[in-house]
């Protein structure tokens, strides 16, 4: 689990070059365009991999499954991955049956 301070719904690693991004409640179109504006920066401001911590994460619609598809597209081409942690089992079957679970590195 990343060590994290909230913003909204969305929490960043307290660090110069945010790595590790905490996602917690749901991902909506309540918040869709903070969850992008975040995982945006946190691929620009840096050029490691990028961990998403899903364990207080309850829901995510297919706009935020989008926008993690966009950010694997642009990542792949700079050679990136991203990896997602604590993924519950109801996220974990949506991601095989997209087959999102191909491109982004599921750990638990």
């Amino acid at each position: 689990m990343c060590n994290l301070k909230s913003v909204d719904y969305i929490a960043l690693m307290q660090k110069e070059v945010p790595s590790c991004i905490q996602v917690a409640g749901e991902v909506n179109i309540a918040n869709i365009d903070s969850f992008n504006d975040i995982l945006n920066r946190a691929i620009t401001s840096n050029s490691n991999d990028l961990t998403i911590d899903f364990s207080k994460l309850t829901y995510i619609d297919s706009q935020g499954l989008n926008v993690l598809s966009a950010i694997y597209s642009r990542m792949k081409e700079q050679n990136r991955k991203i990896f997602l942690l604590n993924t519950n089992e109801n996220i974990k079957k949506l991601l095989r049956i997209l087959g999102l679970d191909k491109y982004l590195h599921i750990l638990n």
